[in-house]
């Protein structure tokens, strides 16, 4: 559930972070900078210049978010399913009327992220993030490793 203090703080920051899975079953992290909090169990961010993320979504509707305040050290994520609403959909122009306020961009919206939210966590400290997040570098990077070795192994067969 987004409590009041997670929708404040996603509503403060305008830069978030949005994590899909690949359709080859890869992680991906993609910024997102105009999100709406709906409710208490929903949440919908804009496609302006997203297509991986659009596909992504479409292959496995699974989402996470993070967003942080660098001032105060806070963050949150929420994480759910998501569904993908094209500019063609009938929903379309009930998503937009929530962007107004960035008239400079509504025009070049070419579709919406609708995420129904199960999980939503606050108080993350940013220290506790960066971490986290050298983990998963320190982890990719051992994967890309080995892939390329594995690569010039079949090369050289």
């Amino acid at each position: 559930m987004i409590t009041p203090e997670i929708r404040n703080l996603i509503e403060r920051n305008t830069i978030g972070f949005v994590a899909t899975i690949t359709p080859e079953g890869r992680p991906a992290v993609s910024p997102t900078g105009t999100t709406i909090v709906l409710s208490e169990t929903s949440i919908v961010f804009s496609d302006i210049r997203s297509p991986g993320t659009a596909r992504n979504i479409q292959h496995s509707p699974f989402v996470e978010l993070n967003f942080i305040d660098v001032l105060s050290r806070k963050g949150c994520r929420v994480g759910g399913v998501a569904a993908y609403v094209a500019k063609s959909d009938s929903q379309f122009a009930d998503y937009q009327r929530h962007f107004q306020k960035w008239p400079t961009l509504v025009e070049r919206m070419r579709g919406f992220v609708l995420g129904q939210i199960m999980l939503a966590q606050q108080g993350i400290q940013l220290r506790a993030q960066l971490e986290r997040l050298d983990v998963v570098a320190i982890a990719l990077e051992r994967y890309l490793k080995r892939s390329a070795c594995e690569r010039n192994v079949m090369l050289r067969e």
